[in-house]
Order: C-alpha cells, then structure tokens, then sequence
C-alpha cells in the first residue's frame, strides 16, 4: 500500500541529511499513523510512526450563518478536527463582502483559515456569513441594508463567545464585511479588541468626519458633475446640518441623515488594511459614466466575450445614488427635485439653489424629494439606514483606498506584502494603462491569488493579532 521513495531523492538525503522535504496531502479522512519504512535488501531496517489525523478542513473551525434563509447550519460547538485545548484563547471572526454566495462563503472560510494557520496562527477561527448577495449584481444598496440589519445579531454572538472564553477577540473583515463590522461594534457594542478591516467598502469620514471633501468643483471627485457650482449646504449629504440645533429641532432625527463620523466608536480599534491599486474601490481622476471602466476579455468559449465591470463599482454607486432607478436610485442623492408645476423636469439653478434659505432647504430641498420617510423628524433606525444606503453620498474615499487619520495603516500594494523576488501573476485584464498596472494589487488578491503571493499579509495579520 506504501510509495517508495525515488533513488534520486534518497541519494539526495543521503548525499546531505540536512536537506529533504517531503510533501504529502492526505486524499480521504484517517486516524491511521503515517509510517515511513526504510528497506534494504529485501529487509526492513527502520519503520518510524507519526500519529495523525486527516480530517476536512470545515471540522477545524467554526461557522456562523447569518444568513436571511441558511441551508447550512451554524457550527458553535468545538470542531472535532482541531480541539480548543490545541489553541491559544483567541477567538478570530472573519466576514466576507459583497456578492458572496452561501456556498462561496466556505471557500473563503476555508481559505481563510488555512492561510491565518501557515502562518502560525494558533487562535480559534470562525468563518461569518451574511446576506450580501441579495438581488440583482447592481444591488449594492440592498446588501448594504443588510449588513445594518444584520449587525446586532453578530454583535451579540461576538460578545456571548467572548463572555464563555473569556478570550481576546479579534474580527476581520473584507469589503462590504467592514461595514457588518462596523456597524457591529459602533452601533451594538462588538467587543472586539482589535478590528481588521481588509478593502473596506465603508466611507472614510464614517470613521473621522474630517475627512470629507465639500469643494464644489470638479477637483471633488465624490461630487457628482451636474452639482459642481452648488453650494454645499444644498446638498443631500449635508442636509443634517439644517436639523443640527437640538434647541431648534429636539430629537430630529433628520440631524442623524450622514455619514459622518458613523462609526466613530470602531475607530480606535480599527486596522485599515487598504491597497492604493484596488480596482473596485478606485476613485477615477476624471468623469465617469456607466460604462467607464468597463473591460472585455475574449476567450474560447460561448459567448466568446466576457465582461468585468469592476473598475469604479464604489465610486459609481456613491454618484449614482438618487439619479436613475436603471442604474443607481431614486432616493435623495445627486438627483434634482423638480419643483415647477407642471413637472416639465426644471429643477433649480445654480443661482436659485444657492440664494436658499435654510427654512427654504429644510420645506423644499434641491435633491430629490424621496422616500417620504424623510422628510419628518420621526426616523426609525431601520430607516435611516436605509437612506443612508440608498439616498445619501459619501464625501470621501472608501477606507480600503486611502489613509486614515490616527490609525494603523497598511498598504497592500506596497513592495512590504510582496514576495521578496517581487514576482507577481500575470493577468488577463489589467486596470488601466500606468506601467506598473499590471501589478496591482487588486480588491480580492487576499483570496483569489495563491499564497504563495500573498503570504506577507497574513503574515502580517497574525502578528498584529498576536495569535499565536
């Protein structure tokens, strides 16, 4: 039943005994020892036992499901592939992003997993799915609602994992994951000791609210072309600020319609891994429209052409947020509210809009009139999430494209998590024309690209999270 070794490799041992390294993967699970046997003439002289265990990897870690109608069950208890009593007490959640299915949710577990432990991780992994793939591919707002909606329920089994260990508690995050997180611990008290936010799809003022941008003109790239002259005080995004005097407006719920500083209280524990080649999270230097950055690859296959939208996606949905129901949504944002009657689509002036005053803001705003939720001071939560999602525009960069103020940040594409021969995959589409573009690292290069390339950040990871 056993394989002989070759001659070559043998007299390559034999040659020098500090060299020789055997790699084996075990093809079906066993509690049977591995036994090396060496012969010589037709006698064995040696047989050496290592006890092992070959088990799926899913039996080494735990499972979380979150989501809206699971067909996987949790898995709470103590996996039966890899017992508590083998690892630190340290307990690693990690949540996938956007448009990630039930089923590719254990890919990225195990993937996840596998790559922490190579690295010499010792801590007790969870893998976290949501509901993230709601709808159509363009339904990133539905998904972003879900990601509110879902935050309590994850926070609450953080907290009941770290109240029975009594452990340190790390949560990772990738994506639209980061804004799960987020909200997890800023809204319903997560707590984590340390947040890892991997290519997070979460505004950057969310967590410092000077970092937006409110320059009326085109140098501000998250202002959408056809408000470039409007003052900043017409704007959606900015409305709050009429409602901000409690004096004026005691518990105005309209006062809390932003962005800014949202997730302030995640802050101090958040760790921005962000990459300054990330294609889906980019913010392009010039006009965009739909079908900017849109890429076609021809194959040999049917159809012989296949598209990859993913340049932009972030920057897209931040502009297009109350322009088009085809495209973005009908909901406040950069739409303009037609106010002549009858509706012959005139819509305010820059001079009009700008000689406001701000009873006239308040009673009859420049944005987009929609939903009629908002226009009253009594906002459930739910809703105001909602319209957060849906109807009001980031003013800044997505953390998992740029810096943050007062925060350990960590570059992806930086030459620090490349390999030290700097040898990277060749790619079939590269994201714009820059000489290096090719080498960029790109929104889900952590999973989609062999550790072999990546190993540096995970590395990383269990070092900062001192898992071992």
């Amino acid at each position: 039943d056993g394989v002989a070794l070759p001659g070559i490799f043998a007299d390559a041992v034999r040659a020098d005994p500090s060299k020789g390294v055997i790699l084996i993967e075990g093809r079906a699970a066993t509690t049977e020892p591995l036994v090396l046997e060496i012969w010589r003439k037709g006698e064995k002289v040696l047989e050496k036992s290592l006890p092992l265990r070959v088990a799926p990897v899913e039996q080494m870690y735990r499972w979380h499901n979150f989501r809206a109608s699971p067909s996987l069950p949790n898995r709470l208890y103590e996996p039966s592939g890899l017992p508590d009593s083998e690892l630190a007490n340290i307990d690693v959640f990690m949540a996938h992003g956007f448009r990630v299915s039930e089923n590719e949710a254990r890919a990225w577990g195990a993937e996840f997993f596998k790559r922490l432990w190579q690295e010499g991780s010792r801590a007790r992994f969870h893998c976290v799915t949501w509901s993230s793939d709601t709808g159509p591919a363009i339904s990133y707002e539905d998904n972003v609602n879900n990601a509110f909606a879902t935050a309590s329920s994850y926070a609450a089994r953080v907290n009941a994992v770290k109240a029975a260990n009594q452990s340190q508690v790390i949560v990772m995050a990738h994506s639209l994951g980061c804004m799960l997180t987020s909200a997890a611990i800023a809204d319903h008290g997560m707590q984590a000791g340390k947040f890892f936010a991997l290519n997070g799809a979460v505004p950057a003022e969310a967590f410092d609210a000077a970092m937006i941008d409110e320059r009326t003109n085109a140098l501000n790239r998250l202002l959408h072309p056809d408000w470039r002259g409007y003052k900043a005080r017409t704007w959606s995004a900015n409305w709050h600020r009429l409602f901000a005097d409690p004096a004026a407006f005691p518990d105005d719920d309209r006062a809390r319609l932003n962005w800014r500083g949202r997730f302030a209280n995640a802050a101090p524990v958040l760790y921005n891994f962000w990459s300054s080649g990330d294609e889906v999270l980019e913010i392009a230097a010039t006009d965009i429209n739909l079908g900017s950055g849109v890429e076609f690859e021809w194959e040999w296959t049917w159809p012989p052409v296949s598209v990859d939208a993913r340049r932009y996606v972030w920057h897209k949905q931040a502009l297009f947020k109350g322009r088009s129901w085809a495209y973005g949504t009908t909901w406040a944002g950069w739409g303009f509210w037609e106010w002549a009657l009858p509706l012959v689509g005139k819509v305010y002036s820059k001079d009009e809009a700008n000689a406001l005053t701000d009873d006239e803001l308040r009673a009859e705003p420049v944005f987009r009139h929609n939903p009629d939720e908002m226009f009253t001071s009594n906002i459930v939560v739910e809703m105001r999430n909602n319209i957060l999602a849906r109807g009001i525009p980031e003013l800044s960069y997505p953390i998992g494209y740029t810096n943050l103020s007062d925060t350990i940040n960590y570059d992806l594409n930086h030459k620090n998590f490349r390999r030290d021969d700097e040898t990277w995959p060749q790619r079939s589409i590269v994201y714009g024309d820059a000489p290096d573009a090719g080498r960029r690292w790109l929104h889900t290069d952590l999973m989609n690209l062999p550790h072999y390339y990546t190993h540096k950040l995970f590395k990383k990871l269990v070092e900062e999270g001192e898992m071992k």
